[in-house]
């Protein structure tokens, strides 16, 4: 039996007509990369950065629903602020892109702590 090796890309790109959206697995657009969202070959976004009480989200997954749709899972580490603490893991952090006529975005978070 073969055994092979399966290597992922290392962005994510969705995309219709004249609007690309190539991002970072993570979902983030490094402004040193050549990630961006595009429209009709400019550059509109160079950098992206996101993070739940500026804390780096934990990457889970990501996948490409079909070719202007994407679908990024992520969780929290620990994070403790003021007298609060959030287990890691307690929240899950959905982000849902569609690229077409601009680009749209849809964050759904639930937070599973006490």
């Amino acid at each position: 039996m073969a055994h092979g090796i399966v290597v992922k890309p290392q962005t994510v790109t969705i995309n219709q007509g004249n609007t690309i959206l190539v991002t970072a697995v993570t979902g983030e657009i490094d402004p040193e990369g050549q990630e961006g969202f595009f429209h009709r070959d400019t550059r509109y976004i160079s950098h992206y950065h996101f993070t739940l009480n500026r804390h780096q989200l934990k990457y889970l997954s990501s996948t490409n629903l079909n070719y202007f749709i994407s679908l990024s899972h992520f969780t929290n580490p620990k994070i403790t602020a003021r007298d609060v603490t959030v287990p890691e893991g307690a929240v899950a952090v959905s982000l849902g892109r569609i690229a077409g006529r601009g680009l749209h975005e849809d964050y759904d978070i639930v937070n599973y702590s006490d």
